[in-house]
């Protein structure tokens, strides 16, 4: 079976996974009973791990039952009693002993009053095969050692992800992009519990009310798209890209929903009875009223950008008669950004890029971050402290100092998707990220899909922010950038 323990189970002992994945399938005999009473009777890293293993096998189990409830009543007088329930009051009979043997009052709440399982596998499972396929795949690695194709079956059971990204389609229209390392497993066609790592849902219209259960909390989603991550102790930070969000502390009746828009971040641990905020938007504006928070400065006044439709358009076009540079259109959003200074900081925005108008796939649009002063440069440029590129041909890349750090194919979020992209980028200078990096460190993510990490980069005290589009000399025709949803957020305090 894949290695789905915690961390820190991990590290405690070689068979202690077994261990225990036998205690909560009902199937642990004697000898192995009596092996684990003494691994936790000696062990505390085996305690604590066994403990937080039993944690979340309760919150995936309370998933589990819920989601297969229907089914059940759909089932009753045919049987009384599924096997996974047969199987948790095994294990209720079994906890009895280790419990007392390892004298640990807090584990006996976690597990002895734990519910049933749900339908076994091959019965009428609340995650059946079906729920969700895999889409497209970058360098993807899976923990059990499977090669998995495009259009594959996700099983129930635990999925992990050991390297690269992978996309999943829901029956119910959204995609989830998971980045390694990752595990996660359907819960239904419209929810998924994430035990830990980092996902990235797009959730169309039809598939409002997708939830992510994680260890702390849900996030049930309005219409939007939204970041998830999961720490080692099952902390939980939810970002929204566009939209509303719920963002819930517990399960069930536990639950505190608290309603998120775009631009603002939370975390959810074990040790607050509600989310706790995160991020607030600096600056937003979604390009969609007379007043906007966002105003900018046209560097080719002869090429200016304009609003329309609610959405901030930019010329993408070569000029035969234009020099040096000015191949490309650029302005800088004429805002006050030493706030990112200190702090935790996040650029969002979507930008769709022709596909038609223009003949020559070499055309894109950046967004650069600066020093601030002079003229911005050019996403290649020394003096850019970092850029994010994206292409009309799914294609994105970032460099930092103007040097190219990753190229990569990005994932469509459709079938038939040519746009929009969505572009997030992180800019971590907060004293943690020093203490670890010495220096700020940056992230970006395009369409779900991680291109870079926890990378340093040097941060300016007054930081510039840029668009910028470029069209090749080979080019012909002209089109337009259509840029959305660009937002701007820092962290509520330097933590």
């Amino acid at each position: 079976m894949p290695d789905i323990m915690p961390d820190t189970l991990s590290a405690a002992a070689d068979d202690l996974a077994a261990l225990c994945s036998a205690l909560v399938d009902g199937t642990i005999t004697v000898a192995e009973q009596t092996r684990l009473e003494e691994r936790l009777r000696c062990d505390r890293a085996a305690r604590d791990a066994f403990r937080d293993f039993m944690q979340m096998e309760s919150i995936l189990a309370w998933e589990l039952v819920n989601a297969a409830a229907p089914a059940r009543q759909a089932d009753a007088g045919k049987e009384p009693r599924s096997t996974g329930m047969v199987a948790w009051r095994r294990v209720a009979l079994w906890l009895v002993p280790v419990v007392a043997a390892v004298a640990a009052a807090a584990v006996a709440p976690l597990v002895v009053s734990k519910p049933e399982r749900g339908p076994a596998q091959g019965e009428s499972a609340a995650a059946a095969p079906g729920f969700a396929t895999l889409g497209d795949t970058t360098a993807a690695e899976w923990a059990d050692g499977r090669v998995r194709a495009a259009g594959d079956a996700i099983a129930n059971g635990p999925l992990r992800l050991t390297a690269g990204s992978a996309q999943l389609r829901f029956a119910s229209g959204a995609v989830v992009t998971l980045n390694a390392p990752s595990e996660i497993e359907v819960l239904g066609g419209n929810r998924l519990f994430l035990r830990d790592g980092s996902i990235i849902p797009f959730v169309p219209p039809a598939a409002k009310g997708f939830t992510v259960v994680s260890p702390t909390g849900e996030v049930i989603d309005l219409g939007t798209e939204f970041s998830v991550s999961v720490g080692a102790k099952g902390e939980t930070s939810v970002y929204v890209l566009d939209g509303e969000v719920d963002v819930a502390s517990g399960h069930g009746s536990e639950r505190s929903p608290v309603r998120m828009t775009q631009g603002f971040g939370s975390r959810l641990t074990t040790t607050q009875s509600g989310p706790e905020m995160t991020e607030r938007p600096l600056v937003i504006d979604a390009f969609d009223g007379p007043t906007r928070a966002l105003r900018w400065r046209d560097l080719d006044p002869s090429r200016a950008t304009i609003v329309a439709d609610g959405e901030l358009r930019i010329p993408v076009e070569f000029r035969p008669d234009a020099i040096d540079d000015r191949t490309a259109t650029r302005l800088a959003i004429d805002h006050d950004f030493s706030s990112l200074r200190g702090r935790r900081g996040v650029i969002s925005f979507k930008v769709t890029l022709p596909h038609g108008g223009t003949t020559d796939p070499n055309r894109w649009l950046a967004c650069v971050v600066d020093g601030g002063t002079g003229r911005l440069p050019m996403a290649f440029d020394a003096d850019a402290t970092l850029g994010v590129l994206v292409s009309p041909l799914f294609e994105a890349g970032v460099r930092i100092e103007g040097e190219a750090v990753k190229q990569t194919r990005v994932f469509a979020r459709s079938e038939d998707a040519v746009g929009p992209y969505q572009v997030l980028i992180t800019i971590d200078d907060t004293p943690a990220a020093r203490e670890r990096h010495g220096s700020a460190v940056a992230g970006v993510t395009v369409n779900g899909q991680e291109l870079l990490r926890e990378r340093p980069i040097e941060l300016a005290d007054r930081p510039r922010i840029g668009l910028q589009t470029h069209a090749t000399p080979e080019s012909s025709g002209a089109g337009v950038a259509l840029v959305d949803d660009f937002s701007v957020s820092v962290s509520t305090d330097a933590e």
